[in-house]
C-alpha cells in the first residue's frame, strides 16, 4: 500500500474500517489521517464522534472509545496519534482483540511515527487493517508535490525555485509546506515566485545551513564560512547546537572517506550510512575535497572540544572558528 492507493481511497470516499499509517513522515500521516476522518465525520469540533487520542494514552482508553457508538451520526472515528503503543517489542496482541469486534459504524485510524515490526499488535494490525508506511520522501517526490501545491494555488514557480526550496527545507515536508504557504501568500494568486523570493523569505533548516558551511570550508572559502556563521547567529541558533551538527557532519565525512578508501562504492556506503540521496550526494562531494589526514584531525578536535566545552574550558563558538581555520589545510 502506497500514496497512490491512499489517494484512490480519498477519491472513492470509501474509508476502510481500520487504517494503520506509520513511518517518519509526520506531514503525510497527519494529512491522510485527517482527510479520511473528514470523509467520515466532517465536523472537526464534533468531539463525540471524532475522538482524538495521542501521547501517553492507554490501550484501555482506545478500547473504550471504540466501544462507544456514534451519537446522532452515521459514523464515529477514533484517531490514535503517536501513542507509543506500538513501540515496545514485547507488547502482546491479546488486548487488541477488540479490533475483531468493532461495530461497523466505528472507524479506527492509527497514526504512529515510532513502531517496532516485532510487536505482536503491529503484526495483528497487518492482518486486520489497511496498512501504509509513510517514510521520508525522496527529493524527486517532494519536488513534484511542491510543484503541484503551487499550481493548485495558482502561483507560478519554475524548477530552480522548487529545487532550491527542497534544498533549504531539508527533508521535512512540514517545513516545506509552511514555507510554500509563506511564499504563496507573498506572491498572491496569479503571481510568480522567484529564486530571490526564496532566498529572502525562506527559513533554512540548521542542517541545510551546515551543508552551506561545510561547502565553504571544503573549498577553502573561509570568508564565506564566517558569513554562514553570522547568518546562523542571526537565526538565533546557539553555538552549541551548531557545533554538535557540525561535529556530526564531519564524522560522516570521515566515515565516507574511510569506506571509500576500502574500495566501497557510493551505493554500498549509503546502504550503511542511510542518508537521504540529496544529502549523500552533497556529503560525498564535500568529503572528496578533504584529505583523510585533515578529516581525522578535525574529528579528533571535535571530540576534545566537546569534552572541554562540557567542562567549561572552551567556548563552542571559538571551537567552530578553529575548525574553519583547520579546514584551510584540507588537502594536506
Amino acid at each position: 500500500m502506497g500514496i497512490k492507493e491512499l489517494n484512490d481511497i480519498l477519491k472513492s470516499k470509501n474509508v476502510p474500517h481500520i487504517v494503520f499509517l506509520y513511518g517518519a513522515e509526520d506531514y503525510l500521516r497527519s494529512f491522510y489521517s485527517n482527510a479520511m476522518a473528514d470523509l467520515l465525520v466532517p465536523d472537526r469540533d464534533d468531539f463525540a464522534n471524532r475522538v482524538v487520542l495521542s501521547e501517553s494514552v492507554t490501550l484501555e482508553t482506545v478500547k473504550d472509545a471504540c466501544d462507544a457508538l456514534p451519537f446522532f451520526s452515521e459514523y464515529k472515528v477514533v484517531l490514535v496519534r503517536d501513542s507509543g503503543l506500538l513501540k515496545a517489542r514485547a507488547a502482546g496482541s491479546d488486548n487488541w482483540d477488540f479490533l475483531n469486534d468493532l461495530d461497523p459504524s466505528v472507524h479506527l485510524i492509527i497514526s504512529e511515527g515510532e513502531t517496532d515490526a516485532r510487536n505482536k499488535a503491529f503484526k495483528l494490525l497487518g492482518k486486520l487493517a489497511l496498512c501504509c508506511e509513510l517514510g521520508e520522501q525522496d527529493e524527486a517526490t517532494r519536488e513534484k508535490w511542491l510543484a503541484k501545491r503551487f499550481r493548485s494555488e495558482g502561483v507560478a514557480a519554475d524548477q530552480d525555485v522548487i529545487k532550491r526550496m527542497v534544498e533549504l527545507c531539508d527533508a521535512s515536508m512540514y517545513t516545506l509546506a509552511n514555507e510554500a504557504d509563506k511564499l504563496t501568500a507573498y506572491a498572491g494568486r496569479g503571481g510568480r515566485i522567484t529564486s530571490e523570493d526564496v532566498e529572502v523569505l525562506c527559513t533554512a533548516s540548521v542542517r541545510s545551513v551546515i551543508f552551506d558551511l561545510v561547502d565553504a570550508m571544503s573549498t577553502g572559502r573561509s570568508g564565506d564560512a564566517y558569513k554562514v556563521m553570522s547568518n546562523l547567529k542571526m537565526m538565533g541558533e546557539a553555538d552549541q547546537k551548531v557545533f554538535i551538527h557540525l561535529a556530526k557532519h564531519i564524522n560522516k565525512l570521515l566515515r565516507y572517506k574511510l569506506m571509500q578508501g576500502k574500495g566501497c562504492t557510493d551505493t554500498e556506503i549509503n546502504a550503511a550510512m542511510k542518508q537521504h540521496p540529496y544529502a549523500f550526494r552533497k556529503m560525498s562531494a564535500q568529503s572528496r575535497n578533504f584529505s583523510l589526514k585533515t578529516l581525522k584531525k578535525m574529528q579528533e578536535f571535535c571530540v576534545e572540544a566537546d569534552e572541554k566545552a562540557k567542562g567549561g574550558y572552551m567556548d563552542t563558538g571559538r571551537a567552530i572558528e578553529l575548525l574553519i581555520a583547520m579546514a584551510e589545510s584540507r588537502n594536506k
